[in-house]
């Protein structure tokens, strides 16, 4: 018999603050951009060059959060039957938090000990565990820190089904996950449906990413006999696998660098990817055909590497991740056609084979266990009962997401649109949300909230009497030079800080630093600036004019002068001005930065600049850099 309820489980846990009021009208850095993929299939190769974006937009960036672990409660739903219990945190995109097996009393994912934030997603904040799920763009989910749909249908046995599901905003789509653990399964299963009502074909992504904890004798087997490496230094190298690189890479721990493992899966072989120990125990995920890449991601054993475990699992633990895609690399994109549907299942759980000491006879015999356990026709039978009630509506309501879905189908009604096909996935927006605040907007003419954005080509009907919001969303689509004169026309309306630091970036865009530098001045000084302004601000003027920073300082309050990122930027333009005291301070407070983002540099870059100021030679400690990120 299974069971499926909602409980509230507790853990320590990091704030994860308000989202920024901020559009954010550029992308921070992207690690995965790939300039050299020689050897590699032209099939990928013409992927790598399509469907990136401009930034997050219309998304808000999650980037309020703090490094204090505290108990906090999280609601999840919980799957369980005789043989697995599975738990989903349904405030956190509906991450798979846990999967336990209770024949062997072993937890089969990497369940960390806490929810700690750093900046690796594509809104910011993003924490370690589980199984994630992944939607629309390269990169961890925009929905991977905040709450999905959650509803329970009836399965074609009469066991319950969870189904997660949201409104992607940046394609455009609907995704659902129904979740089924049948009474007598080993496995839990997961189908999949992704569809675009759109009329035009988008670029589509999907990656289920799990994290596994990590041992010396720990390997990953999958049916591969090569793939496509990539270290984050702009390269993609076809290699032999595992004996690649001067090691057995199948052991994650042996890796001293951060590396990615795409396969190159045969096509005509069973697609699985699996962890076991050196006793031939450990977890499986396998899918039917459509979910055709895989891949290992590994933090490496070096300064770097182990700088990120210990910053996302501080009360300890180390991890590597195994992971499935629609794409045979992360890299990519693949072209979804125009009001279609894109269905797969998946099934997770525990698998045990014989502990073959190469990797060959280990992959075969795991291979021979997998389909002793989980038969092909199974997975299949599976996937063609789900599609054939993923379109029902749900027989009860467990979790409520974003309203974005119920805007974008009253947008839709207004416009004359088709409404999205919502029968299985019905949506709400909140009172007094700013769902609700757009609805009113386009229902009623009442003033758009100002923290939250549209930019899609629908919209632009809709966003002439917002001179700002309409400036957004021209900058969105390339047309810098319109977006400027448009928030110029929304200052001789109403000043605003949002609207003259939009100016800012918007200069900088176009080469214009002074421009920028007299918009964050005016963004600054135009009433009270908010902290989330005031580090964006400081930090670009501490580089274009380090006077500036300290001239406008004073008008933060204390709580903001004690601010991470404030304190930097602070360091930063006194030693342009030969001030060494507040860099000096900086460091003797261990002042922590939460919000570092992976590959940055600006810890190292001040602690230079404060040697060379100094006289001094001494090489940043890593004890000390880590401290200042925890």
């Amino acid at each position: 018999m299974t069971e499926l309820r909602v409980e509230r489980l507790a853990m320590p846990a990091a704030d994860l603050g308000p989202d920024s009021p901020l559009p954010p009208l550029v992308s921070e850095r992207e690690l995965h951009e790939v300039a050299h993929a020689d050897g590699v299939p032209a099939e990928i190769v013409r992927n790598l060059g399509t469907g990136h974006v401009p930034s997050v937009l219309p998304y808000t960036m999650q980037d309020g959060y703090d490094r204090r672990l505290v108990e906090r409660e999280f609601r999840v739903a919980v799957l369980e039957n005789a043989h697995l219990r599975a738990t989903f945190l349904l405030e956190r995109g509906g991450r798979l938090w846990s999967l336990f097996d209770k024949a062997s009393g072993r937890e089969l994912l990497y369940r960390n000990a806490c929810v700690q934030y750093a900046n690796l997603a594509l809104r910011n904040a993003w924490f370690a565990g589980g199984v994630e799920w992944n939607c629309g763009v390269i990169g961890h989910s925009p929905q991977t820190c905040s709450s999905v749909y959650a509803a329970r249908l009836d399965g074609p046995d009469g066991e319950p089904v969870l189904r997660l599901y949201e409104y992607e905003r940046i394609r455009g789509v609907l995704y659902e996950l129904d979740c089924r653990l049948p009474g007598d399964s080993p496995y839990l299963f997961v189908t999949i449906t992704i569809r675009n009502p759109r009329e035009v074909a988008i670029p589509m992504y999907w990656w289920s990413n799990m994290a596994v904890p990590q041992a010396p004798d720990v390997r990953v087997l999958v049916p591969a006999e090569r793939a496509f490496s990539f270290g984050y230094r702009s390269r993609l190298d076809v290699i032999p696998f595992p004996e690649a690189e001067g090691f057995d890479a199948s052991y994650p721990s042996r890796a001293s660098m951060p590396r990615d493992y795409f396969f190159d899966v045969p096509r005509e072989r069973r697609k699985w990817i699996a962890a076991v120990d050196g006793d031939g125990r450990g977890v499986v995920q396998a899918s039917t055909a459509r979910l055709k890449g895989r891949k290992l991601f590994v933090w490496g054993t070096g300064p770097a590497g182990s700088n990120w475990q210990r910053l996302l699992s501080p009360l300890g633990g180390e991890y590597f991740e195994i992971q499935a895609g629609l794409a045979q690399t992360q890299l990519e994109y693949l072209a979804m056609p125009a009001q279609s549907e894109w269905t797969w299942t998946e099934a997770y759980g525990p698998i045990e084979s014989s502990p073959a000491a190469d990797h060959a006879s280990a992959t075969a015999a795991l291979e021979s266990s997998l389909d002793a356990s989980l038969p092909m026709e199974i997975l299949e039978r599976v996937e063609t009962q789900s599609k054939a009630w993923c379109h029902l509506r749900p027989v009860e309501a467990l979790w409520t997401g974003s309203g974005w879905g119920a805007v974008e189908q009253v947008r839709r009604r207004l416009a004359g649109d088709p409404s999205l096909p919502d029968a299985g996935l019905p949506m709400q927006s909140n009172p007094g949300s700013d769902e609700a605040a757009w609805i009113e907007f386009l229902e009623a003419g009442a003033a758009p909230p100002t923290s939250s954005f549209q930019v899609a080509e629908g919209w632009s009907s809709f966003l002439g009497n917002s001179p700002m919001h309409q400036g957004v969303a021209r900058f969105y689509r390339g047309d810098t030079d319109a977006a400027i004169r448009t928030w110029y026309r929304s200052l001789g309306r109403s000043p605003s800080p949002v609207t003259c630091r939009n100016l800012a970036v918007a200069s900088c865009r176009v080469g214009k630093v002074g421009a920028a530098v007299a918009a964050y001045r005016s963004a600054m000084t135009a009433g009270s600036p908010s902290l989330v302004l005031a580090r964006e601000a400081l930090g670009f003027l501490a580089q274009h004019d380090p006077r500036a920073v300290i001239e406008l300082l004073p008008r933060l309050p204390r709580v903001g002068l004690d601010d991470g990122r404030v304190r930097l930027a602070e360091a930063r333009a006194a030693l342009a001005l030969g001030d060494v005291d507040p860099a000096r301070r900086f460091f003797a407070d261990r002042v922590v930065v939460p919000d570092l983002r992976e590959g940055d540099t600006a810890l190292e870059s001040l602690w230079n600049a404060y040697q060379a100021a100094t006289g001094g030679t001494a090489t940043m400690p890593n004890a000390m850099r880590l401290a200042m990120t925890e």
